[in-house]
């Protein structure tokens, strides 16, 4: 039996529950289902897919084969939606997120929904609120978050399966395979009618501008901090008024490289007596 379709192809998940999850292209190494509208076949019956049946194509016709693995009047298809909000205010564990529904019922559908922080601090939906713009909430969190934390939502949007389908009962016609034709790609078609790619200002692809953030110094209480053993302490080090040994030490070893290289550079200006002369002066000195 020979048929026209449009297919949905998605894969078995077993992550939070039994469902297909969608997929926008076939993978490369691997086998994943592909759901269609079409006539009652009993399982395990061949399948075959053809991109196009006419026989003036150098390439290879055969797209795909497969097997029939189950009836159904529907399938649990989904695609993965994520929800974003930023936070309004934040009192500790606590936060005001909005941006992220539009409604109160909105709110209260997710109710107790988990939600999740970019840094990966995670959170649960509370109650809807009535100050800020429409669809804020209330939410609490594992940590304190930051004003500058974007929190977004998991949640899975199903994907009906589009209900066409078109038999071809026979193949006797005029031309035989080349007078009937099916169902033409949108690509064929863009090609064939010589109409532009529609480009979705949206889905391309800009450069990533972010801020450097400038983190708070870290204060541990004195309280806090006598309670800790020695190897845990904060070692910071008070500034000094006077230099310390190591870098007048320093100074002085550069000066003896410096007189070193003007003497056997110039031998002529400088004997080695008054050299070794200048040189114990500044060690001594620096001392």
């Amino acid at each position: 039996m020979k048929d026209n379709n449009a297919r949905l192809y998605s894969l078995r998940t077993f992550v939070h529950c039994l469902h297909y999850r969608y997929l926008k292209y076939t993978p490369e190494h691997m086998h994943c289902h592909a759901t269609f509208y079409g006539h009652q076949v009993p399982p395990n019956t061949g399948i075959l897919a053809i991109q196009r049946i006419s026989g003036n194509i150098p390439g290879f016709r055969i797209a795909a084969t497969g097997v029939a693995l189950e009836l159904n009047e529907s399938f649990d298809i989904v695609k993965k939606l994520k929800l974003v909000g930023t936070p309004t205010k934040i009192y500790k564990n606590t936060a005001f997120i909005s941006g992220m529904f539009n409604s109160d019922l909105e709110v209260n559908r997710f109710e107790g929904a988990s939600i999740k922080t970019v840094s990966g601090i995670r959170g649960q939906i509370k109650k809807a609120i009535k100050e800020g713009q429409p669809g804020s909430f209330r939410a609490t969190f594992e940590d304190k978050i930051l004003k500058s934390d974007i929190v977004f939502c998991r949640t899975w949007m199903p994907v009906e399966v589009k209900r066409y389908y078109n038999p071809v009962t026979s193949l006797l016609s005029k031309d035989g395979v080349d007078g009937w034709r099916g169902m033409k790609p949108k690509a064929q078609l863009q090609i064939e009618t010589q109409t532009p790619i529609e480009v979705n200002p949206d889905s391309i692809y800009k450069p990533i501008v972010r801020k450097e953030k400038k983190f708070n110094k870290l204060f541990v209480p004195k309280s806090l901090e006598e309670a800790l053993p020695y190897a845990s302490k904060p070692k910071e080090e008070t500034k000094r008024k006077k230099k310390s040994y190591v870098s007048k030490r320093a100074v002085s070893i550069v000066l003896l490289i410096a007189f070193y290289f003007v003497f056997y550079s110039f031998p002529y200006y400088l004997s080695k007596k008054k050299l070794m002369f200048v040189c114990s002066f500044i060690y001594s000195k620096n001392h």
